[in-house]
Order: C-alpha cells, then structure tokens, then sequence
C-alpha cells in the first residue's frame, strides 16, 4: 500500500511539473505560433522562387486556370457571369460543376491592379498561413493546452507533401483554412449563455464560403463536420436545434447564390437539367429514380450548351466503391504518409472512446476533433462517391492529411509533455518522440525521391537559355495555360512519340535548340497505361526489393491490360537516342537533349 500511495504522489508531483513547466511558457507561446507560421511562408516562397512560384509538386492545374480566368477577365471583363470559360474565345467551353476560389479571387486580384504571378501567388500563400493559424487556435481551443496546439501546429508546418505543397495552389491552399475555420468557429458557435456568439457565426460564414469555394465535395464534407462539432459541443436540445438552423442557413446560402449565378448565365432549363444529371452521375443509386440518358447523347447535350464536363459515370456498387478505396489506401495514402501515421490515427481515435484517457491530449484531440472530423468526412465523401475517392484518395487533395496530422500532432504533444515531466518514463517518451521524428524525415525523404509528382526542374534551364529554342515532350495543360516560366520563350509542346523523331532529325537552323522529354502519363500510377508501382513507403522499401513492372498486369487492380496500352519510353530508354544535358530522376524524372 505505501509503495502504490508514493507511485501516486510520484505521478501527481509529475503532472503538476508538467503544468508548470507549460503554464511559465505561456506568455511566449503565441509568439513562438507566429514565428513558426512565417519561418514556413519564408521557405515555402524561397524554395518556390526556383520554379517561379508555380509549384506542380503536387498539383498545378487549378493554379493555371486561375491565372487564364484572371487574365480572360482583364482582356474580356465579365463574360457568362463570372463562370469559367476554359476553351478558346470562339468555342467557350463553360465549367459549372464546381466553384474556383482561385479563379475568383485571382480575378478579383486582376481588378486591383495586381498582374504580376509572383505577386498574385502571396494570396494562396497566405491563406494557407492563416489555415496555420486556425490549427493553432482549434487545438488550443479543444485542449486548453498551448503545448499541444504549438506540437500540433509545428507537425503541420512541417508536413509539405500532401499538405504544404498545396502552399501556392490557386484552389487547394485554402482547404486548410476553410476546414479548420469551420471547426474551430462551429464547435464555439452557442456559448454557456445559449446565446449564438456573432464573432463565430461570422467566422463559420467566412469557413463555409471559402469551403463552398473549394468546390461542391468540399462543401458537403466541411457542412458535415460542422454538424457533427455542434452535436458533440451541445447536448442540449435547446441549444442545438438554433445552432444546427443557423448552420443550415451559412451554408445554403453559398450555394443558393452559386445556382442564381448558373440561371443568368445559361438559363434556367439548362440549369434544371444539368441539376438533375449530376445529381444522377454523382450520388450512389441517385441514376435510379433519375433517368439518364445514354452517354453519347448526354455529351452531345453538354456540347451543344458550351459546356464543358469532366469525364464521369454513374455508379450503384457500394463494392466496387469499397474496393476502389482500398486500392487506393494501399497504394497511394500509405506510401505518402507511412506506417506510423496511418497507425496514429485509429489509436488516437481509440483512446477517445476509454474513459479513464478521455480527459488526457490525445483523448481530447480524438474525442473533440478528430472523430466528429472523421464522421463528417466518411459522410461527405460517401455522400459523393466515387468521385471523392478520386478527388480526396487519387489526387490526394488535402482532406485526409487533417486527422492524420492531429493525430500526430496529439501524440507527440503528449509525449513532449511526459519528456518534461521527472520520473522514469520521460526516456521512453524521449525516445518515442524521436521515433516520429525519425519517421516523418524518411517519409519526407521517401515522397521527395520515389514518389509521383511533376518534377518541372526543367523550367530553370529554358529560363537560363532564353535565346534558344525548346521542343517540350512533358507536361501540357489542356484546358488552361502554359507555365508562367516559359512565357515569352521559344517553346512547342509536342508528343512523347514526336519527342524520339525530333532526335533524330537534322538541325535546320544555327539557333540552339533542345528537347525536353518527361513520361507524364505516369502523373498518377492509377492513370497509368502501366503503372510503375514503385512508390511505396519507406520501411517495406528498405526491407523488400521493389516489384518488377508488369507489362500485362495491372500491378495495382490485378486487372490485365488492354492491349494497346503501351507505356512512354523511359528515361533510361530515352537517354540512348541523343545527348543528354541535363537529367533528373526525381518524382516523374526529365531528360533534356541538345538537339544537332
């Protein structure tokens, strides 16, 4: 009995040290928060200088179409009520089925005089830094604990693939901020009077317009999260009834005035018809109660109004749903965020649910963030599957990393807090704590050197030639613009099959010329024509050699192949045919040839 009483006073002294040590750091806390805010906005814009502030590690697109939207705008002015209108100027090709915020905003930076890219580029950045900042404020709020939201905060400001790569993205950079203002505004928005605080109802009006901004996915899956937050912060029946109204109306609204905008546009039969069949083609079972009719005729339908749809189908298979997110979990998350953060998750979320860990950080974080979070996300993206699978698990937009990186962010806070604390189970937590440290620099490192993004290096050496010209066998936006880097240079996109003919052909002009070749239908492996299945995370990397590269199989499906898919010559293929001048085999590795 004495030996159980002192391991109690033992235990009780430990915590009241903790606390000590974190309440005597409070005072500089929110200071160390901003510093570590602007150190991450620092490097994202001086590592982001090299590539002229488009960054394609991740994604690029969204950002090209912003910068078209912008400078469309600035030679047409207002043209089919702000809708974008990504073809050319005698065959626009109208994009209603999703909200651009960085179309708009970028447009609206075009009427303030702002045309400079660099410039332009400050605004995403920003919101991302303020989507920092909401992390900082929702852990603080949910833990009462500046050690924790500051770990937390430092674990997000340190996670660039899957999350700060997305720093410039026209679109994607305000996904942070648009997620964690919703939940840090709606878990605050009745106070302990039942009274609706009206700084948080404008802060959850500011979240749900920027997450509608982010497109109709992100809406849905932000309004979910928001519900559950007011569930689980009011068990009152009182007070949850006005605020689950008040949110309704936040974020209806948003899109209300999105299908006004529709209306003038197009007209209201097109936009009744269009509501129809995407209603059909993007809700499971929603095809049949509403006919759809065959898929020639339907993009003929499209074709005819000017509009442009993105490739879809509708479908009923809650198997085949499943089965594609398992894919996609095993060949795409795992590898991007590893064993140890996957494993994080669903033990924090675990320890929620035990009474006697409810009241500790990770408990707190799993029961108040991390689980309504995670109800609110399943819902959401069922709400739209498949077409969130592929947005959020495919593409790998942000959305998962968020649970993900509390997780973490809780964990370690907690293990920060027992390292600081005396007694015997600070080394072990010490040593735990440079486990995930350990972890997340060779995940990083995994991601930099294996992983598939868009290695656009190559942009550095045309600007570095500016007289000469270039022959590009890589990259070439469709629907958008090509990159800021080459404007006003000598450049042709051509495809991978010219790119072995251009090679070998003779020189016919005394100006340099070069070729550019890069595989790009191997953006995505899922994408593929065969996939590489070489990307995987870290551990099984080091204990397992990779898989050879079936040219049958489908080495992620198990699907055969068509016959006609044939992958792009590699670059080790490639490298034979002319003289190599500059090679990189980062993410999706280039080759650039000086051509005779």
């Amino acid at each position: 009995m004495r030996r159980v009483a002192g391991r109690d006073v033992v235990a009780s002294q430990a915590r009241a040290h903790a606390a000590e040590v974190e309440k005597a750091h409070i005072a500089w806390v929110p200071l160390a928060a901003t510093l570590v805010i602007a150190i991450t906005i620092a490097g994202l814009w001086i590592a982001a200088r090299a590539y002229g502030f488009l960054v394609c590690d991740m994604d690029c697109g969204e950002t090209l179409l912003a910068l078209r939207a912008g400078e469309q705008f600035a030679l047409h002015g207002v043209r089919f009520g702000l809708l974008e209108a990504l073809g050319p100027d005698d065959r626009p090709q109208i994009y209603t089925h999703s909200v651009n915020i960085g179309a708009l905003t970028f447009i609206l930076l075009e009427t303030l005089g702002v045309q400079s890219f660099a410039a332009k580029a400050l605004l995403p950045l920003a919101a991302y830094g303020l989507g920092l900042f909401y992390v900082f404020l929702t852990v603080r709020r949910v833990t009462a604990s500046d050690l924790a939201a500051l770990v937390t905060l430092v674990v997000f400001a340190t996670a660039y693939w899957g999350l700060g790569a997305f720093a410039f993205n026209a679109l994607r950079a305000w996904h942070l901020v648009a997620f964690f203002a919703v939940a840090f505004h709606a878990g605050s928005l009745i106070g302990v009077d039942r009274r609706l605080r009206l700084p948080h109802v404008a802060g959850l009006v500011f979240g749900a317009v920027v997450a509608f901004g982010c497109g109709y996915d992100f809406w849905i899956i932000c309004g979910a999260v928001a519900i559950c937050q007011i569930m689980l912060a009011l068990p009152s029946w009182r007070a949850l009834l006005p605020a689950l109204l008040v949110t309704a109306v936040i974020f209806a609204a948003p899109f209300v005035l999105r299908q006004l905008q529709v209306i003038a546009a197009l007209g209201a039969p097109y936009w009744w018809q269009d509501f129809l069949y995407t209603l059909a083609i993007k809700i499971p079972h929603a095809s049949r109660i509403i006919h759809l009719p065959p898929q020639e005729e339907l993009d003929a339908w499209y074709r005819a109004h000017n509009v442009l749809r993105p490739p879809a189908s509708a479908t009923n298979s809650f198997v085949e749903i499943f089965y594609t997110f398992r894919h996609m979990l095993a060949f795409v998350t795992l590898p991007r965020w590893g064993w140890l953060g996957l494993i994080t998750l669903p033990m924090i979320m675990a320890v929620a649910l035990m009474p006697a860990c409810r009241g500790s950080l990770p408990g707190l974080v799993g029961a108040r963030l991390i689980w309504p979070m995670m109800l609110g996300m399943a819902a959401g993206v069922t709400a739209l599957a498949p077409f969130s699978l592929h947005v959020y698990f495919k593409h790998e937009f942000p959305l998962f990393a968020f649970p993900l990186l509390l997780a973490k962010g809780a964990a370690l806070a907690w293990l920060v807090r027992v390292a600081l604390a005396p007694g015997r189970r600070r080394v072990a937590a010490t040593a735990a704590t440079a486990v995930f440290a350990i972890d997340a620099a060779m995940v990083h490192h995994n991601n930099t050197v294996t992983g598939l993004y868009n290695n656009v290096g190559w942009t550095e050496f045309v600007r570095r030639n500016p007289n000469a010209e270039f022959l590009l066998a890589t990259y070439q936006p469709s629907h958008s613009r090509q990159m800021p880097a080459v404007d006003g240079l000598k450049v042709t996109f051509i495809g991978a099959q010219e790119a072995q003919a251009a090679l070998q052909a003779p020189k016919d002009s005394a100006t340099p010329r070069f070729l550019v070749y890069q595989p790009t239908d191997q953006v995505v492996d899922f994408d593929a024509p065969v996939p590489r299945c070489v990307w995987r995370e870290w551990i099984t990397t080091l204990l397992t050699p990779s898989p050879p590269r079936s040219e049958r199989v489908s080495c992620i499906y198990g699907f055969p192949l068509p016959p006609t898919a044939t992958p792009q010559p590699s670059l080790d293929e490639m490298s034979t045919l002319g003289h190599v001048v500059e090679r990189s085999m980062k993410g999706i590795g280039y080759l650039i040839f000086a051509l005779k």
